[in-house]
């Protein structure tokens, strides 16, 4: 491989392992800078980029850590003893990248605290959600700059756009009753036809035999494997989902989309709430879209990993994740119309950026707290239901994948 390849190949690392956690440390980028003119389109879309909203404990950076650490004092204790009974060590500081995403990665699992620590913890978790945005902003600051000297690269420029904040509505935990729910379900599907990239194949499951005794067979509603219009079979992508996540293990990730852990040179440094919801809808038949190397705005999704190519930010990072599929599929107005295979996005601290996907395996029925999900990060297997989220108030997202655009 030329020496040229190897700092392009060097700099994606960077980048790619910077959007998996939390995107908060770029480096010096080498790959190739646009050389055309941007359209107005794009230069629109740049400019009119929010900045995140940021902690209000203290005036600056310095003085919010310093306050965080005196009010959050209890939470930090409790996350150093749930990390070290597992044999984790962690290093308690805000500014340490790993630190910050171990904390976040207990997401899933703050409801398995006592009950008097979950609510200290979650609090915990939406300041670190906020705290890590001090970064972000500024990053956002310096790819704007580079933006307007054209000297960006379609990488950073993607990392842009992911860094921005999200908008459009939230899926409200409000009842509906049973006519309305058999009318919208009952809604035609309307078909889109959208160019997908037909020259990449998924990868073949790993054969590895996984079994997990929390997994049990249950009243579930959509007990029938009945394909969507689109052709979304929200069936196969729970039982994906059942193989690979466990509530005895930490399964990580299937082989066969070694990308990220050959990336990063390990197993389980890194976090694939996203690369696992991913696997899950493409195994249950959405398909991928956009042109192969396309990794710009969020537009395009699939998965590939022979060099040059890598798979797409909107497979791998919660926000672009969100993205994507806001503009490609519906983003349920209530959290009624949630079933299985649907997927849930997550704003733990309230700054309109996606932290976390979760994909609903378990729908008994109409409320939120008959609407099971699994999920990665640290495995969580229908041991809770939605309401969970609503309860802690964070902001929810709720993606029908059997209305995305497949065609």
């Amino acid at each position: 491989m030329k020496v040229g390849e190897n700092v392009k190949r060097l700099s994606r690392v960077i980048l790619i392992s910077s959007l998996l956690l939390g995107g908060t440390a770029f480096g010096e980028l080498n790959s190739s800078a646009y050389a055309a003119e941007f359209d107005n389109e794009t230069i629109k879309k740049v400019h009119s980029l929010k900045k995140l909203i940021l902690p209000n404990d203290g005036a600056n950076k310095e003085e919010t850590k310093k306050n965080a650490w005196k009010k959050h004092n209890h939470a930090i204790n409790i996350v150093e003893k749930f990390y070290e009974d597992q044999g984790v060590t962690v290093s308690n500081d805000f500014d340490d990248v790993k630190y910050r995403e171990q904390v976040k990665a207990l997401i899933s699992v703050v409801f398995g605290f006592k009950e008097n620590e979950q609510d200290v913890v979650s609090e915990y978790l939406k300041f670190i959600d906020l705290y890590e945005n001090y970064e972000e902003n500024d990053q956002i600051d310096k790819l704007t700059k580079k933006f307007d000297e054209k000297t960006i690269s379609e990488d950073e420029l993607s990392i842009l756009f992911d860094l921005g904040a999200t908008d459009g509505p939230e899926t409200l935990d409000i009842p509906v009753t049973d006519e309305e729910l058999k009318t919208h379900l009952e809604e035609d599907y309307a078909s889109i036809n959208e160019a997908t990239v037909a020259s990449i194949i998924m990868p073949e499951d790993d054969p590895t035999p996984i079994t997990d005794p929390t997994t049990v067979n249950d009243p579930n509603p959509d007990s029938v494997d009945t394909a969507a219009g689109n052709g979304y079979s929200a069936l196969k992508a729970r039982d994906y989902a059942y193989k690979w996540t466990s509530n005895t293990t930490r399964l990580r990730n299937n082989a066969s989309y070694g990308y990220y852990s050959n990336l990063n040179n390990c197993y389980d440094c890194w976090w694939d709430c996203t690369n696992f919801v991913s696997q899950a809808v493409a195994t249950g038949g959405i398909k991928y879209k956009g042109s192969l190397g396309g990794i710009r705005y969020s537009a395009n999704w699939y998965y590939a990993s022979s060099y040059p190519y890598s798979p797409t930010f909107s497979w791998g990072g919660a926000n672009s994740f969100y993205l994507h599929f806001r503009d490609r599929a519906r983003v349920a107005n209530r959290s009624a119309h949630l079933q299985t295979g649907d997927v849930v996005s997550l704003d733990t601290g309230g700054d309109s950026k996606i932290d976390h996907n979760v994909l609903i395996t378990k729908n008994w029925g109409n409320s939120s707290s008959q609407k099971f999900f699994t999920a990665h990060e640290t495995d969580t297997k229908e041991e809770y239901a939605l309401d969970r989220y609503y309860n802690l108030g964070y902001k929810v997202y709720g993606l029908e994948m059997d209305r995305a655009s497949n065609f």
